[in-house]
């Protein structure tokens, strides 16, 4: 018999929810790694030049999935909606949120950190 005081949530909503900030994270440092990386081997950029296509797809990865990450951190009602089918209300769902929130500032850091290496560590140093 089940408590319909409680609805269900689909388990995989929930974890998109909780987990959306290191999913971008993620994504972000394959985005920044794959193509710094590729264009190194394929010999466009080298330790002495930057090339500007390079630093534009790192800065545009890190300010968007920073800004997606923060987007869920600000307003988290409706994506939350939107993943679980439910809106969030009870005790639990609350613990959800803050969940959500702590590891989307990690996750923040994490990009952030992740952008501003790919500035200062030399261009194909890693590659050699």
């Amino acid at each position: 018999m089940t408590d319909q005081s409680h609805p269900q949530r689909p388990m995989l909503g929930v974890f998109l929810f909780l987990l959306w900030g290191p999913l971008l994270w993620s994504l972000h440092l394959l985005v920044v790694y794959v193509s710094h990386a590729g264009l190194c081997a394929l010999g466009l950029i080298d330790q002495t030049t930057t090339f500007p296509v390079a630093l534009a797809i790192i800065v545009l990865a890190t300010v968007g999935a920073a800004a997606a990450v923060a987007l869920f951190m600000i307003w988290p009602d409706r994506p939350y909606r939107l993943l679980v089918g439910i809106a969030p209300t009870a005790e639990t769902d609350r613990f959800l949120i803050r969940s959500m929130r702590v590891l989307a500032l990690l996750s923040v850091v994490g990009i952030l950190w992740a952008g501003i290496t790919a500035f200062i560590l030399p261009a194909c140093l890693q590659l050699r």
